[in-house]
């Protein structure tokens, strides 16, 4: 019952194209498109950022929301975090993960 209810569709790019595709059909490589209040299926790399911030509670025990963004330089005083979760939740902004791992390896 559980793999029903979190059975939904996500964004990503295709070929250039947004398309909408299945949780159970994104595959590692796939561009996802996050926003708020998305809960992630997989484990990812941020590759484009604006103000996203995950809650990673439900995973790390982490209970401060975490800033997530892209690595700009190597000497960035700015403390690049770029990693998302699978069972994260976005709770503020948007962006673009590189899919590292999803199914049972997430």
């Amino acid at each position: 019952m559980n793999a029903i209810a979190e059975n939904r569709n996500v964004n990503v790019k295709r070929g250039g194209k947004i398309v909408s595709t299945n949780i159970y059909e994104l595959v590692v490589g796939d561009i996802m498109i996050v926003d708020t209040g998305e809960k992630l299926p997989v484990d990812g790399v941020v590759i484009e950022s604006s103000d996203l911030t995950a809650d990673e509670s439900s995973i790390t025990g982490e209970t401060n929301p975490i800033k997530k963004n892209v690595p700009v330089t190597y000497d960035s005083k700015e403390k690049a975090n770029p990693f998302l979760i699978s069972g994260s939740s976005i709770i503020e902004g948007t962006g673009e993960i590189l899919i590292l791992a999803v199914g049972e390896n997430s």
